[in-house]
């Protein structure tokens, strides 16, 4: 089928191309773990020489000069192809140690480079985001190696947080901080928490004192130093901040079910639930007018959930009547309520706290709390 002139083309040249396609062939049989190349490479060659045989029987010159080249690799990789079988690791890792511990290496530090560019990816996403996706990017990722950026630092923090590993944590927040000058509410209390755990009570007053002063470090230093919520309450409004809306939220996210603080006295019910209410009506119900303080905006709310039993502000309870208190229509003599809400001033007879400013002041909360009920907020 062959010319003589085709035959001793490939006599000529079949050293070269020999050694040319025994190199490719090394190749890829080391890279097998990484896919089936020398398959592919059979395959494209098979085609190839398929094409330029219909050209050589043409009597078109290309498929004349090309041919035996084609021919030539077709059969090397079709042999390696053939003895491959369905090895992993190819036959040179099959049987040669040297090879086998190459392509290990070869494959780990691909592995590595894969891994690193996803994490590269979530980060990215995960700093657009704030802390939003922040379970699923520890399920999904370890620690990042030789972090450098405030992203990755701030991400390994929350990871070894999460894992255990409060050391790395700690320098992992304090390398974010470090770089970035940026102190978050959020962002603080957590890496307190760790500090705390990593270093003593004593030892984290003394290291927040070490912080830039503003009105997120004072507030943290307020709820970290307070010993319970009462003093922390008192603290929190004898201080004077350059925001009061953050004394709000802090106050609406500590306080519990402490109502001692003394200037609440026999009305205390009432007035803590007017305080914590309007306070909230004035931040926003997510808080947005201070989101800015958080790294991420649904802690601003989220934070002010954690004192209930029912994921709602405890506050709740004093204002909701209509969801706590349904019954509270008539008095003991049949004659009505002059509000549904057992904890607001009543008449004189009942309540000996209760004055005129107090009652006109509860018209005006009855009328907010109907307002806001009516757009969602206790519902």
């Amino acid at each position: 089928m062959f010319t003589k002139k085709m035959k001793d083309q490939i006599k000529k040249s079949g050293t070269l191309l020999a050694s040319i396609g025994t190199l490719g062939g090394f190749i890829a049989d080391v890279l097998t773990p990484l896919g089936p190349f020398t398959k592919w490479i059979f395959i494209i060659f098979i085609i190839l020489t398929i094409a330029l045989f219909i050209f050589y029987l043409k009597n078109r010159s290309f498929g004349k000069k090309y041919l035996p080249i084609s021919l030539i690799f077709s059969t090397i990789f079709g042999f390696l192809f053939l003895i491959n079988g369905d090895s992993k690791s190819g036959v040179l890792g099959d049987n040669i140690d040297g090879i086998s511990s190459m392509q290990k290496s070869l494959f780990n530090l691909q592995e590595s480079v894969d891994r690193i560019e996803n994490k590269i990816d979530v980060v990215s996403d995960k700093l657009d985001i704030g802390f939003d996706k922040i379970e699923e990017l520890i399920k999904l990722n370890n620690p990042i190696e030789n972090p450098t950026s405030p992203k990755d630092h701030i991400v390994n923090a929350y990871l070894y947080m999460s894992s255990g590993l409060l050391k790395k944590s700690q320098f992992s927040f304090e390398e974010y901080f470090r770089l970035t000058n940026d102190f978050k509410v959020d962002v603080l209390l957590d890496y307190s928490e760790v500090f705390e755990s990593n270093n003593g009570f004593m030892a984290l007053k003394k290291q927040i004192s070490f912080l830039p002063e503003n009105d997120v470090t004072r507030v943290i230093s307020l709820i970290k130093n307070s010993i319970d919520d009462k003093e922390l309450v008192k603290a929190l409004f004898n201080d004077t901040l350059n925001d009061p809306d953050l004394v709000k939220w802090a106050i609406l996210m500590s306080w519990q079910a402490d109502y001692s603080v003394s200037w609440l006295k026999s009305s205390h019910f009432y007035e803590y639930g007017h305080y914590m209410f309007t306070s909230h009506v004035s931040l926003g119900y997510y808080c947005e007018n201070i989101q800015h303080y958080f790294f991420n905006n649904s802690k601003a709310h989220e934070l002010i959930l954690t004192n209930t039993y029912e994921k709602q502000p405890l506050y709740f309870i004093q204002i909701d009547w209509k969801r706590y208190y349904p019954n509270q229509q008539k008095r003991d003599d049949g004659k009505p309520w002059e509000y549904g809400n057992p904890f607001f001033p009543h008449d004189y007879w009942m309540y000996s706290w209760s004055t005129k400013e107090y009652q006109i002041e509860a018209d005006e909360l009855e009328k907010l709390y109907l307002e806001k009920r009516e757009e969602g907020w206790f519902r």
